[in-house]
């Protein structure tokens, strides 16, 4: 299977599981594949893609590894792509960067200081295997925002959420 089917697929049942609209069917503002265009180093103009793009709420690059060791090299490397794709964007830049390393963790990046920060400022969640097959243990209050749901008040569990049908 593709990186591209992988993390598609993955994001709507995400988008489901969280229960916020999903895009599909795309829009302007809200696609898989976004169409940004971007400036190389030797001043030519490309066009480039952002995996998952919200306006507003996010943009989210994945890497579907597949590797049962995190590889924070991809990682590291699809946040600097993203960093640099939403620079290109019309607007403002969205206020979360994602990165989703498949099947392991979400990483998610906050501008509410006015930047992004560093890789290491992002904030790891796991994507634990629940009992249920076909579920995930994830902080569901991060994503959630990102995904532009309305904010709702976290039981006991704070940041660590419930499962909930993510793939």
């Amino acid at each position: 299977m593709s990186e591209r089917i992988a993390l598609q697929g993955f994001a709507l049942d995400l988008c489901d599981a969280l229960g916020v609209i999903s895009p599909n069917p795309p829009r302007d503002d809200y696609q898989f594949e976004h169409p940004v265009q971007v400036v190389d180093r030797d001043g030519n103009l490309a066009t480039n893609f952002i995996d998952c793009y919200r306006a507003d709420h996010f943009a989210l690059e994945g890497k579907a590894t597949g590797q049962a060791v995190a590889d924070d090299n991809r990682v590291r490397k699809a946040f600097g792509q993203a960093r640099t794709y939403v620079a290109h964007v019309s607007g403002m830049p969205p206020p979360y960067l994602m990165v989703l390393d498949l099947p392991r963790h979400f990483m998610v990046w906050d501008r509410s200081s006015g930047r992004y920060g560093v890789f290491a400022a992002g904030q790891r969640i796991k994507l634990l295997a629940c009992a249920a097959p076909r579920r995930v243990r994830l902080p569901v209050r991060h994503l959630r925002a990102a995904a532009g749901a309305r904010p709702t008040r976290m039981g006991a569990g704070g940041d660590e959420g419930d499962c909930r049908h993510a793939g």
